[in-house]
């Protein structure tokens, strides 16, 4: 059963007891650990060419309507002056007091219902879901579906995720798509045709290496996976498992979560206070057999 963190700090006493004392198992990645070996998947990104499947370990949450822009202004420090269709945004998200909450990335697909996708770690999810649902109950016009990773949800996931990274990952677009690897800006977000299919590519890198990370409607998952390997193999690539996926941003530097709390909502950016704050007090209807929910 669910409860808020007010009620959970009301339970145990202190929310250091709470924090010390979460009855919560280390999150894994979940794909297989490895597909060859750990040391080879490792060095791939960094020497050849690799692909990691982020379809399932993210939390997703769908984002539409005309004050939504003006929403995530109001829990952001970010520009919104040039967000727009085909491009992506690195959001920082922080509380009324300037303190972090969390990053995560948001995706502007298309224009209309669930156009711009933010994907991250679930308690910047909960920030936004936290400030969405307050903005839809003042009148305003912003609407939000959650979609839970892979461990909470049943069923598939809307889109499938694959991150194709190393020196020589423009030689296997060039090879994917018979010619040349359009010229997509840095995050922006370019129109692929991969084995007839559409894709959308997310151009970023990291450390300063090509990549993109494709995406699409997961029906498609099994017939782009299988063309990005095949094009792959002349040039030694590798399907990256959990344990090279979790060890290697360290190389690039990548710090996904800068305080890992234990619960969602035990973030002192959104907890803090005497007496909490309404943030403290949300609901959290979210169970491993809820996890999709709309507004």
């Amino acid at each position: 059963m669910s409860e808020t963190l007010a009620q959970a700090i009301a339970r145990v006493g202190s929310p250091i007891e709470l924090l010390r004392n979460q009855n919560w198992p280390a999150f894994t990645f979940p794909v297989a650990p490895e597909f060859t070996n750990w040391r080879d998947e490792q060095r791939a990104w960094n020497t050849t060419v690799a692909i990691m499947d982020q379809s399932h370990h993210m939390t997703q949450l769908f984002l539409h309507g005309e004050d939504l822009i003006p929403m995530l202004q109001g829990i952001s420090p970010n520009t919104f002056a040039t967000f727009r269709k085909g491009v992506a945004k690195q959001l920082i998200s922080v509380n009324k007091d300037g303190y972090l909450v969390g990053d995560g990335i948001l995706f502007y697909n298309e224009e209309g219902p669930e156009g711009i996708v933010l994907i991250g770690h679930h308690i910047l999810i909960d920030w936004v879901r936290y400030n969405a649902e307050k903005a839809e109950a003042a009148g305003k016009d912003v609407h939000h579906r959650l979609e839970a990773n892979s461990h909470m949800r049943q069923g598939p996931p809307t889109f499938y995720r694959y991150e194709l990274q190393g020196p020589v990952a423009n030689e296997v677009m060039e090879k994917v798509l018979g010619g040349p690897a359009p010229a997509v800006k840095f995050f922006h977000i370019g129109d692929f045709e991969i084995a007839g299919k559409h894709v959308y590519g997310l151009r970023h890198g990291m450390a300063g290496q090509p990549g993109f990370e494709f995406y699409g409607p997961w029906e498609d998952n099994e017939l782009i996976m299988n063309t990005l390997m095949e094009a792959g193999a002349e040039y030694d690539i590798r399907r990256v498992g959990a344990k090279a996926y979790s060890s290697s941003p360290q190389e690039s530097g990548w710090v996904p979560t800068p305080s890992r709390p234990s619960s969602t909502r035990t973030s002192p950016s959104i907890g803090s206070g005497s007496p909490p704050p309404a943030s403290a007090r949300w609901p959290a209807p979210c169970t491993p057999r809820t996890c999709t929910t709309s507004t």
